[in-house]
């Protein structure tokens, strides 16, 4: 930090001492969303604190003062005295449409990250004395429900836009591996009427892609196949998407599937969606942040391009093109098998 002549902090020194009270933020949010603010707010006019306590009976006073903080923070719109209405950002938090709605609602992540000083210690990943992440979230349906809703949301409007545009010419067949609900497979196999996909994930992601609802004229091209994607047979396919699956393993066990799949599929092409960070070190780039969460919640990491072409070489492929989101930084790296 710096300070100005008279000792006292500057105003870049304010800004960044409010950065750390971002918990709060975050917290005021999954307490205001989880609560319904935000819906029963709509698109209308503005409302008095008391009424909406009134309505969702809860504290007025404790509500007033959170609200009065997030419209300090752009959230809401503080109109006057304790009224109060939405703003397009605030929007987001809607649960009937809003984009960020269940991204703030991540209260496994939130626990995760209150052992983060036990991370730092050990490398080790957070809850794994509770059986790792993803154990956690099985034992909690509200929170597994919201956790792949969630990654549904951020990883859509990170990777959409390049999925959409990406070459798919050569590849009839795409086994989308770990893709969760199959968002990302339907946002392929939407532009691309004469191709047919499998979707490869646990039973529990299996069973609500069978039920949830798709584009027309994609779910009768796709079938369903609850698999271990680390030990079992493949089902044909000449093309494997694997979309934020990478950054939640280790290198050993990278190369592990990369090198599995080789073996236990037909797959020619592999398409990885993933960040890749910079080579810079000085180059701002919000995979930085995401390697973070991977260190915390699984143990995983984001690496950068010359790191994904050893593994890939290690595993039996070579990396052919990188095709990047300018916007998202969301990338896909395109391989093929190594001769």
């Amino acid at each position: 930090m710096t300070a100005s002549t008279d000792g006292a902090p500057s105003h870049a020194d304010v800004l960044w001492l409010t950065q750390l009270h971002d918990i709060s933020l975050s917290r005021m949010l999954y307490a205001v969303t989880r609560l319904g603010v935000p819906d029963l707010l709509g698109r209308g006019e503005d409302h008095e604190a008391a009424e909406i306590a009134d309505r969702l009976e809860v504290d007025a006073d404790s509500l007033d003062r959170i609200l009065r903080a997030l419209a300090a923070a752009g959230i809401f719109e503080r109109t006057s005295g304790t009224r109060y209405r939405n703003t397009p950002t605030s929007l987001l938090l809607c649960t009937n449409g809003g984009q960020l709605a269940d991204e703030v609602q991540l209260q496994a992540e939130y626990l995760a990250f209150g052992d983060i000083e036990h991370v730092v210690r050990t490398g080790r990943p957070a809850m794994a004395e509770q059986g790792g992440f993803y154990q956690a979230l099985d034992r909690n349906d509200d929170w597994a429900n919201t956790f792949r809703r969630a990654c549904r949301s951020r990883s859509g409007r990170t990777f959409s836009a390049v999925l959409r545009s990406h070459d798919w010419g050569r590849s009839r067949r795409i086994l989308d591996i770990g893709g969760g609900v199959g968002h990302h497979l339907e946002t392929v196999l939407a532009g691309h009427p004469g191709k047919t996909g499998t979707l490869i994930d646990r039973a529990a992601g299996i069973a609500q892609a069978r039920e949830r609802e798709w584009q027309p004229g994609v779910r009768d091209r796709v079938e369903f196949a609850a698999l271990d994607y680390m030990a079992d047979p493949m089902p044909p396919a000449d093309c494997a998407l694997l979309v934020n699956v990478l950054h939640n393993l280790p290198d050993h066990q990278v190369c592990e599937l990369l090198a599995g799949l080789r073996q236990r599929s037909a797959c020619d092409r592999l398409v990885i969606g993933e960040y890749v960070l910079p080579e810079s070190p000085h180059e701002p780039h919000p995979g930085l942040l995401a390697d973070v969460w991977m260190l915390v919640l699984v143990g995983g990491r984001e690496r950068r391009r010359s790191e994904f072409e050893n593994l890939f070489s290690e595993a039996g492929w070579k990396l052919v093109v990188t095709r990047e989101d300018p916007v998202t930084r969301g990338a896909l790296l395109d391989c093929t098998r190594a001769e």
